[in-house]
Formats: C-alpha cells, sequence, structure tokens
C-alpha cells in the first residue's frame, strides 16, 4: 500500500465466523494510509460492519501531528455513523512504545464522543487484545439472547 511518498507494508485477514479482521502494519504509518487500509477491508466483500478488529502496530512507526489525528477520528466517525451501528464493537491495537503509541492515545480519547459503538484500546501483546475483544463479542452475543428471550 502507498501512503503519500511512503510505502506502508501491510496485510489483512477476516474470519467470517469469528467476526474478527486482523491487520498488521510495518514501517512508517501515516493517518492517511491507515485510512486507505481500513477503506480496503471496509470493502472487502467477507467484512461485516459488525466485526471486532485486532491490528498489530508493534513493527510500525510515525509521528503524526493533531491534523492527522482528526482525520482519522473523523473517518473513523463515519464507519461509525448511526446507520452503520448494528451493535458495539472493539477494535484492539497492539503497541510498542513510541510516537504512534502517543497518537493513539489521542485518537482514543477524542473518538469516544463521536463513535460510541466502537470501543478501542492498545495492548502490548496479542494475547491480551484477543481475550479484550472476545469477551466484547460474548456479552454482545448476552445481550443479543436476552432481547430475544
Amino acid at each position: 500500500m502507498i501512503a503519500g511518498d511512503t510505502i506502508v507494508e501491510s496485510k489483512y485477514s477476516i474470519d467470517t465466523s469469528e467476526g474478527l479482521v486482523r491487520l498488521q502494519v510495518w514501517g512508517e504509518l501515516r493517518a492517511d494510509g491507515l485510512i486507505r487500509l481500513m477503506a480496503q477491508v471496509g470493502a472487502d466483500p467477507r467484512h461485516r460492519v459488525d466485526m471486532c478488529a485486532i491490528i498489530d502496530l508493534r513493527e510500525a512507526h510515525g509521528d503524526w501531528d493533531y491534523s492527522e489525528i482528526q482525520r482519522l477520528r473523523d473517518y473513523v466517525a463515519r464507519v461509525a455513523a448511526p446507520e452503520f451501528r448494528p451493535q458495539q464493537r472493539r477494535w484492539a491495537a497492539i503497541v510498542s512504545p513510541g510516537t504512534l503509541v502517543a497518537a493513539a492515545h489521542v485518537l482514543i480519547v477524542i473518538t469516544d464522543s463521536v463513535a460510541e459503538h466502537i470501543r478501542m484500546q492498545l495492548f502490548e501483546d496479542g494475547q491480551t487484545a484477543l481475550k479484550w475483544v472476545r469477551a466484547g463479542q460474548m456479552a454482545r452475543e448476552l445481550d443479543a439472547s436476552a432481547v430475544i428471550a
């Protein structure tokens, strides 16, 4: 994937039975590159709007300014618009220390009020991220079965 003048290496997989998107990014990551990657995943015929996601950013780096974080927040708000809010979704990011983590923290704070059906959290390891995502999926299933009953 090309993000601005930088080539961002990435891959993703979609597990329709788990309702989970897994992404991995290497190299310099800019907000526009992440938005393009998210749009690519969203356009994949296997993708559903109710899916949770785990993105591995441990090998990515970037020094984002506030305007980039706002662009990403605006994109997330669009994909979390009322017509796309079937249920709460969890998006987990696996990160290593660095400036990208600081940008992710700011993104989470400023996105919370505009994308209330998407919960985002940062993790240092994949197992903890997966447990958190699955706990959210189980809670959704319990809520759905309580509505049916």
